[in-house]
C-alpha cells in the first residue's frame, strides 16, 4: 500500500483541500491524513448532536433514507467519511473485486506507482487497516499496472462520473485535464512512427478488459 499514491491532479479529491495539499507535499502520511479527516468529522457530528468514537458508528441506519441521520442532514464531511467507511466494510467482507489501475512512476531503485483509477478504494483500504478493529489483511492492495504511454485521463474521468456526479470545481478540473491530454495526444500522434502506432494498438487490445470501464 505504501508504494501506491494518489494522483495529485485527480479532479475528484477525497481529502479536503488543505489536507490534500499537505499530503501531496509529503507533510502528512496517509494515516495522519485520515486521522485529521476523522477529527474534522467528529467535530461536525458533535455540532449536530450525534457524537461518535468509532468510525463504524457512521454507517447508515437502514431505517433512514438519503443523507440524513436521526432526522438531521449530514454535513459534507460526514458524507465523505461515511462513504469511505461503507467502502472499507465492503472490502473487508467481500474483498476488493476491482483492482486499482496504476502507472509506474518509479525513480531509480525506489518503486512508486501513481493511481489512475481507484483512489477511493485506496483510501478505504487505509481506513480499514488503521481505523477499524480486527483488520487481518496483509497490507497489499490489488493493482493493474498500465503502461505509462497508455495512461488516460478519460479512463479516470469515466470512473469519476460513473461512481457519482462530480462537483462543479471537480468538473472544471476534469475538463482541463481532458483538454490538455487531447492536445498532447494530437501532438504526439503527429510525430508517431508506424511501428509506434502498431505497438499502441497491441497495448489497447491486450488491456481492453481492464481499460474500457
Amino acid at each position: 500500500m505504501e508504494m501506491v499514491r494518489p494522483d495529485p491532479v485527480q479532479p475528484r479529491r477525497v481529502l479536503p483541500e488543505p489536507l490534500h495539499i499537505a499530503f501531496h507535499q509529503n507533510r502528512m502520511t496517509p494515516t495522519q491524513s485520515l486521522r485529521e479527516v476523522v477529527m474534522l468529522v467528529q467535530v461536525a457530528a458533535r455540532q449536530r448532536g450525534r457524537p461518535f468514537r468509532d468510525v463504524l458508528e457512521l454507517l447508515p441506519n437502514p431505517d433512514e433514507e438519503g443523507e440524513t441521520q436521526h432526522g438531521v442532514p449530514l454535513s459534507p464531511e460526514e458524507v465523505l467519511l461515511r462513504d469511505l467507511v461503507n467502502l472499507a466494510v465492503t472490502i473487508r467482507d467481500d474483498g476488493q473485486v476491482n483492482p486499482l489501475t496504476v502507472v509506474d512512476v518509479s525513480q531509480g531503485v525506489t518503486l512508486q506507482f501513481r493511481i489512475e483509477t481507484g483512489e477511493r478504494r485506496s483510501w478505504a483500504s487505509w481506513l480499514l487497516r488503521d481505523f477499524m478493529a480486527g483488520y487481518s489483511g496483509d497490507g497489499m492492495i490489488p493493482c493493474l499496472v498500465i503502461p505509462t504511454e497508455h495512461s488516460s485521463v478519460f479512463r479516470q474521468a469515466k470512473e469519476n462520473t460513473a461512481r457519482s456526479g462530480l462537483w462543479t470545481i471537480a468538473m472544471a478540473r476534469q475538463a482541463a485535464l481532458r483538454d490538455n491530454w487531447q492536445f498532447e495526444q494530437t501532438n504526439h500522434n503527429s510525430r508517431q512512427t508506424e511501428p509506434e502506432r502498431d505497438a499502441n494498438t497491441y497495448i489497447t487490445g491486450k488491456y481492453a478488459e481492464f481499460i474500457q470501464w
